[in-house]
């Protein structure tokens, strides 16, 4: 096919613009919930490395176990034995109910291997999740202990647990006693409901290292952010010539 003169001058402006553009610095704005997952990327790769705990806070309804799962998924993916468990408001008069639920998320191999006496203790808690307590928060607090030192041998691990505002008392205890004393590649993930007063959610988990919780404060996004999240995942939507004036037209 020819090429008329015409075409094949304007196809060099065209080009020496894109390399222009090429050779540009692009800078973006980040992306609603780019900070967040940013945070979670970085609390799964610390929490490969050594104990590192991230508490995902937030209003009602505003996308906290959303997150918590995406990053239950990436773990996962990255090789974690997950461990998770979710609390609920009809279960926290309940007695060891979310430590329960942890427990039974472990393979029975590996408490087998546990100490008699923390054996016996998590064996008779999982037949009597909830209804009475099945020995004392000490010992079932060292067993959980145990259960995630066996768990992070051969791949780092992660504990995850959703709305733990929601956290029995009993189950709080135990696992503030276990995660103080956790060392290697575990990580501890929670999400909260933000406390009315402004006080840090969660400020029961506590590691061994003083800096070892990082916080994730979850936001409403405003119409701008949702327009910017629109237009890059459905790819940049132009507004309508007259737009105004076509829309009074229409409602005529």
């Amino acid at each position: 096919m020819r090429t008329t003169r015409a075409a094949r001058g304007a196809v060099t402006p065209l080009l020496a613009r894109q390399a222009e553009f090429a050779s540009d610095p692009v800078t973006t704005a980040a992306m609603p919930g780019q900070v967040e997952s940013d945070g979670i990327a970085d609390f799964l790769a610390s929490a490969a490395e050594r104990v590192s705990g991230l508490v995902i806070e937030g209003e009602p309804g505003i996308g906290k176990t959303t997150l918590w799962l995406a990053a239950i998924e990436q773990a996962a993916n990255r090789g974690f034995r997950v461990v998770s468990a979710r609390a609920g408001s009809a279960e926290v008069v309940l007695t060891f109910a979310v430590l329960a639920d942890l427990f039974g998320d472990v393979e029975s191999a590996v408490l087998d291997e546990l100490p008699h006496v923390q054996r016996v203790a998590v064996n008779r808690l999982i037949e009597q999740a909830g209804d009475s307590p099945a020995t004392d928060e000490r010992v079932l607090g060292a067993a959980f202990l145990s259960v995630a030192e066996r768990l992070t041998v051969d791949t780092p691990a992660l504990v995850a647990i959703d709305d733990v505002q929601w956290l029995d008392a009993s189950s709080q205890a135990a696992l503030q006693f276990a995660v103080r004393r956790l060392k290697g590649r575990v990580g501890v993930l929670v999400t909260a409901r933000s406390d009315a007063t402004g006080s840090p959610a969660a400020s029961w988990l506590q590691l061994r290292r003083p800096d070892g919780v990082d916080r994730i404060r979850v936001s409403p996004l405003t119409l701008g952010g949702l327009h910017t999240m629109f237009s890059a995942r459905l790819g940049a939507i132009a507004t309508p010539p007259n737009y105004g004036s076509n829309r009074r037209n229409l409602l005529r």
